[in-house]
């Protein structure tokens, strides 16, 4: 009995054995990644719009309009701000910087105006002043540049790893040893297309080379830029080209060691003598927007990136990225193409529930065509779906949600203590709805309506296609908007078409038995008219052309987004009399109205793990309050309902309702007045999506109409190459 006992001992612990090996075999593998946090940096350390430069340790500032400035440290640690030593100079701190590797120092630029006799400072004569100071505040160095002299103009200052000096003033670019010693002076060639300390960015390398990066040629976005790397010849006396960065824009670094750059989503490290670029971080996934980056750093376990919406340091922001397991955490990932829309929302939602970490991915690409949308549809029913993804447009919603790519919320909006099917505004609620199950969760939205003075046609808040095409041809110059170019005769009768048939087209398309009737009386009649339309090439939209033509007493009708409850007064105060919202024509009067917005919402991916987390992060952003809500309207009734009601409390206004006229016709109430109160309600009751498949045909229309309007193909050609088409599209369709 004994034997058998430890017969089977043995036998149970190699089966216990090889559990633990099968377990250890199955774990899965730890995710790693960057951790972000953020820390706002109070608003008070720039309120004199000082100078400034980041460290390590924290933000040191010293004030631009002081004449004996004082400098200051914003500790990181600490999240305070402390004076550390005054200035022995009397002058404007144009410049300040840090650096010198062990041996740090602080340098600052003045500007010192010479005085006359009466102490007045005369702002034509001064000279210019470089000081160097210990961090402690003693003064080790100073230098007087008597070369620079006359109109002010712009200025930068680095200080390099090995504690050199480098001076940017108007053309000129001084160099100085670390003991203040005036080692070079470079007067920049003509023609380099030079912007002084707007894209000008200083920088070290690993072994302490020094390199000016500057703009070559410029662009909105990262993509769009190019930029030259110069570094300075002791013995020549000059600037030598190192090399050329394409479709990135470079990054200042806190120490000034590193050449990083970024693009729309990541940052880099850029090697001058390979030419290599190393990808570093994300800045999509840590919620990061690449415009607002200013300065990064490098630390033991990550990253510190400061973020700010302007070069005032207004609205700064540290991240801070530590690298470290993944899975204390719930990751939540939102697939988008427009990454930014969710990272304030996505860094709060972070900073309440540290169980949870929403990272986003970036599908975009430069396909106008596509923009990222098709790996971002292929994503969703892949292994690694993310688990929220954002709504493009409304087709796409639609084929999400009868794709069964969507995770219905109703049962979730059931079960919810929170929210009820009768808290949405009903028609946001019926467009996020797809056979009765409801997708989304939409926290706001706006009305895409067109806007026309009381005097040109009366308070309607609806016409027909036929007095919309009335009132066009006794103002054929009237219809405002982006796309009415001036040059462009055909591409403005293009707009007057779709203006009268985003709402319209149901009177001539059947979308849901796939009909389309375009050869009749009433549709030849609508393009002939318009056709005919007297329309003035010099007339078109231009910067300030509105405000401009009302003022010469023309009628304009203008396409808006009513988005604010003041956006009436505003246009009110531009037009100078009262307006009506009188949406867009129809077929039938009376199913007219503005289009419905909804501002790029979330949707639960059904294929997410992680469904209940991605449901507490849609819940908390329907829910949350009209003041964290930047623009558009609360998508939530009783939200909207709050909001409204305050600012009809006399004295509660935000002071822009005075532009405005209320019902009996005056103005200057501080308060919504009720007129405008009904017209906000009547635009969103009787605005609607836009129908995926009218808009498709809309695009058929516009573009075969435009060889009618232009004079090289004639309207019968058109109409049958429309229906042509039209019928194709349905067939494909079915």
């Amino acid at each position: 009995m004994c034997s058998k006992g430890k017969y089977w001992k043995s036998l149970l612990g190699v089966l216990l054995l090889y559990i633990f090996f099968l377990a250890a075999c199955c774990k899965e593998e730890p995710e790693y990644g960057y951790l972000p946090s953020f820390v706002s940096v109070p608003d008070t350390i720039f309120q004199t719009m000082p100078r400034y430069v980041i460290a390590e340790e924290g933000i040191y500032t010293i004030a631009d309009t002081a004449r004996n400035a004082a400098v200051s440290l914003y500790s990181f640690e600490t999240g305070e701000k402390q004076k550390i030593f005054n200035c022995s100079i009397q002058g404007q701190a144009v410049g300040l910087g840090t650096g010198g590797g062990e041996k740090r120092r602080l340098t600052a630029l003045f500007m010192v105006y010479d005085k006359d006799e009466n102490g007045n400072e005369i702002y034509s004569e001064r000279s210019s002043l470089l000081q160097c100071y210990t961090l402690e505040g003693q003064l080790c160095w100073e230098h007087e540049i008597e070369e620079e002299s006359g109109p002010e103009g712009a200025y930068n200052l680095f200080v390099a790893q090995n504690g050199r000096v480098y001076v940017e003033m108007r053309n000129y670019l001084y160099v100085f040893s670390s003991e203040g010693q005036l080692l070079e002076q470079l007067e920049y060639p003509d023609g380099e297309g030079y912007s002084l300390g707007t894209n000008d960015v200083f920088a070290c390398d690993d072994t302490g080379e020094t390199y000016l990066i500057r703009a070559s040629k410029g662009g909105a976005v990262a993509e769009d830029s190019q930029y030259k790397l110069y570094s300075w010849d002791m013995e020549k006396g000059t600037l030598e080209e190192q090399g050329v960065v394409d479709r990135k824009c470079p990054v200042q670094t806190m120490g000034g060691k590193g050449l990083f750059f970024r693009d729309s989503d990541r940052v880099y490290q850029f090697d001058p003598s390979s030419g290599e670029m190393t990808p570093l971080f994300s800045l999509t996934e840590n919620m990061i927007s690449a415009h607002k980056v200013r300065n990064v750093m490098r630390t033991e376990n990550g990253w510190k990136v400061l973020c700010a919406d302007n070069y005032s340091g207004v609205g700064t922001r540290l991240a801070t990225l530590e690298w470290g397991v993944l899975w204390e955490t719930e990751s939540l990932y939102i697939g988008a193409i427009n990454t930014t829309a969710y990272n304030e929302e996505a860094i709060l939602f972070n900073q309440r529930h540290p169980e949870y970490l929403v990272r986003i991915r970036d599908f975009s690409n430069d396909d106008p065509k596509d923009l990222g949308l098709t790996q971002l549809q292929l994503s969703l029913v892949n292994k690694d779906a993310p688990d929220l993804v954002q709504i493009w447009n409304r087709e796409t919603f639609l084929n999400y949600g009868r794709k069964g790519w969507l995770e219905s919320l109703t049962p979730y909006v059931e079960k919810s203590e929170n929210i009820d099917m009768d808290d949405f505004i009903p028609h946001v609620r019926d467009t996020m709805t797809v056979e009765g199950e409801l997708y989304c969760l939409p926290s706001t939205f706006n009305v895409s309506t067109l806007v026309a003075p009381v005097s040109a046609v009366g308070d309607r808040s609806n016409w027909t296609i036929e007095e919309f095409l009335d009132f066009m041809e006794e103002y054929p110059n009237a219809l405002f908007s982006s796309n009415t170019r001036k040059e462009d005769v055909s591409a403005r009768k293009v707009g007057v078409l779709t203006a009268a048939l985003h709402r319209g087209l149901e009177g001539f398309v059947d979308s849901e038995h796939g009909k389309v009737d375009l050869n009749n009386e009433r549709f030849r009649g609508l393009l002939t008219r318009i056709n005919g339309l007297r329309i003035d090439e010099s007339e078109g939209a231009v910067s300030g052309d509105a405000e401009r033509r009302i003022e010469e007493g023309q009628v304009l009708l203008s396409e808006k987004s009513l988005s604010c409850l003041d956006a009436i007064c505003q246009w009110e105060r531009i037009y100078g009399e009262p307006v009506t919202l009188i949406g867009y024509p129809t077929a039938e009067r009376e199913s007219g109205g503005g289009r419905l917005m909804v501002s790029q919402p979330l949707g639960i991916v059904s294929k997410s793990r992680h469904k209940d987390a991605a449901w507490c992060y849609l819940e908390e952003s329907f829910l949350k309050s009209s003041a964290e809500i930047e623009e558009g309207f609360p998508a939530r009734q009783e939200g909207l309902e709050k909001l409204i009601a305050q600012e009809q409390k006399p004295g509660n206004g935000n002071g822009n309702y005075s532009a405005g006229f209320d019902e009996n016709g005056n103005r200057g109430n501080s308060y919504l007045s009720r007129r405008h109160t009904d017209m906000i309600w009547n635009a969103i009751n009787t605005a609607v999506a836009d129908d995926p498949v009218l808009q498709s045909i809309m695009h058929i229309i516009r573009e075969e109409t435009s060889f009618y309007f232009s004079g090289t193909k004639s309207l019968d050609e058109v109409i049958e190459v429309i229906e042509s088409r039209a019928e194709l599209y349905f067939n494909e369709n079915k």
